[in-house]
């Protein structure tokens, strides 16, 4: 009789509540809810777990009687009441949760579900929570849905670990921002097309688990490496934008990918050289100083550069000349971005046009220096792509050029590049035709109460001209 009842004795609840605790880890958060009907010490067990996990997905589907009308609406509402007392018996108890997870379907059905989960997460948070998992989105429907972190999850200091799953959804777009005190963050949506990485604090483990249909990615103020990027981009298939701005850690940029169409790269400051294979490549725009850049065989229907400096001696002018023709085989349409005109005064007749091949020019500078005048900036844009077809240049005064030439009429015209087939402007321009827009600001008050201001307002005159022949001297004449 009494091995009978020594038999009987409940060694398990015997057992240390962190070594319950690891034994509740295992469960289901249905099944271990309802250990703590077993005796005071599972229930004590239960209400000190720190491992939160809430599958609604699974619930849902292992309860039919959530579904039964008229009752539906009574459960749901009570299941999501239950969850909310849980997170908070521990945020009043001062729990430290370990992590939280929470997995719900068909937010786009129920908007109150959406302020019910800030709730949740702002519950976590108060706890402290160190690993947090969100995965939304509907079920067995292909609505539109949106759902939005709340902004204290990326402000918390206890985050450790954040992951964004995306099993039961069909999120298109994803934007991630201000990533402060964060160790880690996990990517995973299998159906995600467009993914925005914004700084300037980054996590010191950024995991992209399963992006396979991403198309557009855009990075900017992130301390990325050139490791971490090559990595990342070997994942993405289907990868056809690609947007890299001020990322300070970057060096050297190698890019090969059958699929992107679009590669801007802008005020990435440590950058030294830029290396791509991108066959199927059509636009391409780089903001910056001169670098080492070079490609495959490539067609690009549009172009945009900003050359930036502080220094703009001799050697940098040469370094110049050589960035330009890395893109006079692979473009007719540049457009171009100045701080400042960098151009030579000196004698050109040494050197080759940068971008002889070049028919449409777009030219804006912002600052324009005073030494130059328009007539000597026409002359250096023929010089640098001698046969423009098309010049438009936007300064303070907005100037359109079409020209059209003639064959030089003998080999003494056609010298002026010895090196090149070619001859320059100034011998085989036979009609140029300009348009010129100059805008004026005319001040307007506007009377209130006690305060005057001054709007301005654009107003412009157009003036159009045709020269033929003797261009150059007319040129000058005309600016």
């Amino acid at each position: 009789m009494d091995e009978r009842v020594e038999a009987a004795v409940d060694y398990i609840s015997l057992l240390p509540e962190h070594i319950l605790h690891h034994i509740l880890s295992f469960l289901p958060i249905k099944q271990i809810a309802k250990t703590s009907a077993l005796s005071k010490t599972w229930c004590q067990a239960w209400n000190a777990f720190q491992i939160l996990e809430f599958d609604f997905n699974a619930i849902f589907s292992g309860n039919r009687n959530l579904y039964r009308y008229p009752d539906l609406e009574n459960n749901r509402q009570k299941l999501y009441d239950t969850v909310e007392q849980i997170l908070l018996r521990r945020r009043r108890q001062m729990i430290t949760l370990t992590k939280f997870t929470v997995i719900v379907p068909a937010v786009y059905q129920r908007p109150e579900v959406v302020s019910t989960m800030d709730r949740w997460i702002c519950h976590a948070l108060g706890s402290h929570v160190k690993d947090l998992k969100i995965a939304v989105g509907p079920s067995g429907n292909e609505e539109e849905y949106s759902y939005s972190l709340p902004q204290p999850v990326f402000n918390a200091i206890s985050i450790q670990t954040l992951q964004i799953l995306d099993h039961h959804a069909n999120l298109l777009k994803l934007r991630v921002e201000r990533l402060e005190h964060l160790e880690q963050i996990k990517l995973e949506a299998h159906n995600l097309r467009s993914l925005e990485l914004h700084g300037p604090s980054w996590p010191s483990r950024l995991e992209v688990v399963s992006l396979k249909n991403l198309t557009s990615l855009i990075i900017s103020k992130a301390p990325i490496t050139d490791k971490w990027l090559n990595e990342q981009l070997n994942k993405f298939a289907h990868l056809e934008n690609l947007d890299l701005f001020s990322c300070p850690m970057l060096t050297s940029i190698k890019i090969w990918s059958s699929h992107i169409h679009t590669l801007h790269i802008s005020s990435c400051k440590e950058l030294a050289r830029i290396e791509i294979d991108t066959p199927n490549l059509s636009s391409f725009s780089y903001s910056g100083d001169i670098i080492s850049f070079s490609s495959n065989d490539l067609i690009l229907s549009k172009v945009m550069l900003c050359l930036e400096s502080k220094i703009m001696d001799v050697s940098w002018y040469i370094r110049w000349i050589e960035f330009l023709d890395k893109f006079n085989q692979h473009c007719k349409v540049l457009n171009w971005k100045l701080t400042k005109l960098s151009y030579s005064k000196g004698n050109k007749t040494n050197l080759i046009p940068p971008l002889c091949k070049v028919k449409e020019l777009k030219l804006s500078i912002s600052n324009q220096d005073e030494s130059f005048t328009t007539a000597e900036l026409v002359d250096a844009m023929l010089w640098i792509s001698p046969h423009l077809q098309s010049l438009r240049i936007d300064s303070s005064l907005k100037s359109f050029f079409k020209f059209s030439y003639k064959q030089p009429t003998n080999e003494g015209e056609s010298g002026c590049y010895k090196s090149l087939p070619v001859s320059c402007w100034n011998h085989c321009m036979e009609e140029v035709n300009i348009k010129q827009i100059s805008y004026a600001v005319i001040p307007t008050w506007h009377y209130y109460t006690e305060d005057v201001q001054m709007k301005p307002i654009s107003n412009h005159e157009e003036r159009s001209y045709i020269l033929k022949k003797t261009f150059g001297r007319r040129l000058k004449a005309v600016f």
